[in-house]
């Protein structure tokens, strides 16, 4: 396991299989913790190695201030300071996949970055403050929950024309709206299909399209293979030292085959007892 020591105070958090995204609400701070051709970059003690070479290399990690609006705005840690002045339309959200970085503003403008070279690739803009972004698997469309609890869907490579000759700009929110939802989650295999949770519902949705409900007010955690695991609510707080907590399960999985239409028989099932109502 390694740690990092970093100059801003963690506001923010999202981690791929290749790095880890902190920001403040004015700097975002991005570690390479992972490579294509290596381990992770703390596994190997051998100082000769590739690996340990990799970790020494501060150019894999890197900073950068949310109001640079160059074309490869991240510096070193060592060359970067971070501002101290005040900012007005400062980060709200963030997520990240394999390929991209987005990062969400409070006037609703949103960034979107390249990784692993951390440059700026397009801006968009929404009408909403996001409180609640997730890349799909394939970084093509982008879930937004904003602070009314509203979701929308964003095509981030959709392209709109252009008026008076001027070059059209990318970004385009699809024809969909969900209120009450605290929660998303997309397939990890499959870009049109996700989780949400409503109020106390989750629904899963194909193509746009919801299948039948399920209660449920756990957090999402993974969607893969058409298994979808949630963790559990924190049990409710108590000042006694005494009062034991309730027993649930660390995780819970939901399944269903894949059938036109959907099944509709559906199965719980938790690391501590084979199959049952989550929490019991």
């Amino acid at each position: 396991m390694d740690s990092k020591y970093i100059d801003i105070k963690p506001i923010f958090v999202s981690m791929t299989p290749f790095h880890i995204i902190v920001t403040d609400y004015r700097t975002v701070y991005v570690w390479q913790y992972r490579t294509q051709v290596s381990k992770l970059t703390s596994a190997d003690a051998n100082s000769n190695s590739a690996t340990a070479q990799l970790r020494r290399n501060t150019g894999r990690e890197r900073m950068l201030d949310i109001e640079e609006m160059e074309a490869n705005p991240a510096k070193t840690v060592d060359n970067f300071k971070p501002s101290k002045e005040p900012i007005k339309d400062g980060i709200c959200a963030v997520t990240a996949s394999k390929t991209s970085l987005i990062v969400a503003r409070e006037s609703g403008t949103i960034h979107r970055y390249s990784l692993p070279h951390i440059g700026l690739e397009n801006k968009y803009a929404v009408q909403c403050r996001p409180s609640h972004i997730r890349l799909n698997c394939d970084s093509t469309q982008l879930s937004i929950i904003d602070n009314n609890s509203m979701l929308q869907i964003l095509d981030l490579d959709s392209k709109n024309e252009g008026k008076d000759g001027k070059e059209g700009t990318y970004g385009q929110l699809l024809a969909f709206e969900r209120k009450d939802a605290w929660d998303l989650q997309w397939a990890e295999d499959n870009p049109n299909l996700f989780a949400v949770m409503e109020k106390t519902r989750m629904y899963v949705f194909r193509n746009l399209q919801p299948e039948e409900p399920a209660m449920s007010s756990g957090y999402l955690s993974k969607f893969e293979d058409l298994q979808v695991s949630l963790r559990p609510p924190p049990p409710p707080f108590s000042h006694s030292s005494n009062t034991p907590r309730r027993s649930r399960p660390s995780c819970w999985t939901r399944s269903w085959p894949v059938r036109t239409p959907p099944i509709r028989t559906w199965c719980w099932t938790s690391r501590r007892s084979p199959c049952g109502t989550p929490g019991s």
